[in-house]
């Protein structure tokens, strides 16, 4: 059977509601992602259908069609469609074809249902405090002292790559804020939001403020646009230990350094910075295994950023290996904390409005 080429362009389409065709110059494969093309498909449509950038009723292109302008089987954007149909963004029906959904709908509806659980869990409260014996003026006063206590919160999103520190970060920042001031802190990777993750995405939107280590700061500038200026800077170094081990490395050693580009000039100042300069050999952008092999049979020490762990365990063999693993710095902690102590002031006035009759 021969390959089956491009619709013919003289051929009238089925009557319906309009098709999606600016989709098959829109969606780009980037072959060199680890990123799966069927993620990266579905990615790219989910974000473009959930900020409501297509009416409701738009027919998308058929699988065929799109898999053949963008360069994937037809069985890659099938498992698309039905992804995103089981996820409520697509609808299916015979002689029409796939066609988006009115996601206001769904939107309202789960709203609907969230409003009606948390009727529900504030009535069983209600009906808690009335068992232990609160009177009706009791319980509007411990209601109102929860909504004062809650008239203030604040959203965090962190933001840096995969397998690298931020997973720390995040719990470091938890465990130092969280018994003081109300707020909750969410890590988002990087990948993600460079390929349109909806979550990714709405957790950068929705948050009140974006942190994020220095060494990604510039990049978010294209990511983020407007909101890049506003992004806070966490500074870190290293941990203790990474340092104590860093210093114990021989004077005649090899230095085999391993990070990818984002973050290798800091990881390059940092091992300068302990007095490595001249034993150092720095590896390029490929990072392939092969290649990463090679260059640690010349190497008497591994030192590598976290989120080349994977890949050092499975290149390294016996070498003696230092992760960099990072902590954030007790100023940078305290000048976040300075800041949302002065945030939380500035809307004392509007939360104290509550407490009056």
């Amino acid at each position: 059977m021969g390959e089956v080429g491009p619709l013919s362009p003289h051929r009238p389409a089925p009557p319906g509601p309009p098709v999606w065709d600016s989709l098959l110059h829109e969606i780009v494969i980037d072959r060199q992602s680890a990123i799966p093309p069927v993620e990266q498909v579905q990615n790219t449509i989910r974000h473009k259908l959930a900020t409501g950038r297509v009416p409701e009723g738009t027919r998308l292109p058929s699988a065929r069609r799109l898999a053949a302008a963008i360069g994937v089987t037809s069985a890659t954007v099938g498992r698309v469609y039905v992804a995103l149909q089981g996820e409520g963004l697509l609808a299916s029906a015979v002689g029409v074809g796939t066609t988006v959904v009115d996601i206001k709908n769904l939107e309202q509806a789960a709203k609907e249902q969230m409003t009606r659980a948390g009727n529900l869990i504030l009535d069983n409260a209600i009906k808690a405090l009335r068992r232990i014996g609160y009177s009706t003026p009791e319980v509007r006063r411990a209601m109102s002292q929860a909504a004062e206590r809650l008239g203030w919160a604040m959203d965090m999103a962190f933001i840096g790559a995969r397998g690298s520190s931020i997973e720390t970060h995040v719990e470091e920042l938890r465990n130092a804020l969280d018994d003081e001031l109300p707020v909750s802190v969410h890590p988002v990777y990087l990948d993600q939001l460079e390929s349109g993750v909806v979550e990714a995405v709405d957790l950068v939107e929705q948050a009140d403020l974006i942190l994020t280590p220095l060494v990604y700061k510039r990049h978010l500038g294209g990511l983020l646009g407007d909101r890049a200026a506003s992004v806070m800077v966490m500074m870190s170094e290293l941990s203790r230990r990474v340092t104590d081990q860093l210093l114990s490395i021989e004077p005649g050693a090899r230095v085999l350094l391993l990070s990818k580009p984002l973050s290798r000039s800091i990881a390059l100042g940092i091992l300068q910075e302990h007095g490595l300069r001249e034993q150092l050999d720095l590896a390029g952008d490929d990072l392939s295994e092969a290649t990463v092999r090679e260059q640690c049979r010349k190497a008497t020490v591994v030192v590598h950023t976290t989120d080349l762990t994977e890949l050092v365990q499975r290149c390294a063999g016996s070498l003696p290996t230092i992760a960099m693993t990072m902590t954030l710095r007790t100023e940078s902690i305290e000048e976040l904390r300075e800041y949302l102590r002065a945030a939380q002031a500035q809307s004392a006035p509007t939360s104290a409005k509550m407490e009056q009759p």
